[in-house]
């Protein structure tokens, strides 16, 4: 079963992963999928525990990311959010995540679990439906003169009976 698991996860187009809680966040795993998100492959994460998924993520989206994390655990609730990292190329990839606590059977927080795909396509789509949505609001707006045209509409015996709107 685990490694029709693994294959799974392999395939899938984000990663999971499981670490451990701050302050260290050190990665006790993560699927292949990383590499494609982020550049840096699986092993990367795992032969220094100076190399933490947490430690990609842009310095103003730290605090709130570290928030939603430590109000699931004091909740033992999932979470999901969204924030940015910059990957190997030194470029900004916004990512979003679902994840939740693990606790042991003496309620213990073992770390956490979680999956994280790449919608930095989706973020572009949106700013970029939100400039246009606000560049032509702002036409309309400021907008001083309007102009019409009109066509006429004739019957059968080319009498104008009315006019449509162009």
């Amino acid at each position: 079963m685990t490694h029709h698991l693994n294959h799974l996860l392999d395939i899938m187009p984000g990663y999971a992963y499981r670490s451990h809680y701050a302050p260290a966040w050190t990665v006790e795993w993560v699927s292949k999928g990383v590499e494609t998100i982020t550049g840096y492959p699986t092993d990367y994460f795992h032969l220094s525990p100076c190399h933490t998924l947490h430690g990609l993520i842009l310095a103003r989206d730290k605090a709130y990311v570290t928030q939603v994390i430590a109000d699931a655990i004091d909740k033992s609730q999932p979470y999901s959010l969204e924030y940015r990292i910059k990957n190997n190329q030194g470029q900004t990839v916004w990512l979003s995540e679902q994840g939740l606590p693990i606790f042991s059977p003496s309620g213990q927080l073992i770390g956490i679990e979680g999956y994280v795909s790449n919608i930095s396509e989706q973020v572009i789509a949106q700013k970029e439906q939100f400039d246009s949505e606000k560049k032509y609001s702002l036409l309309f707006r400021q907008m001083m003169n309007a102009f019409i045209l009109l066509t006429p509409v004739k019957d059968a015996s080319g009498t104008v009976i009315d006019f449509r709107y162009e």
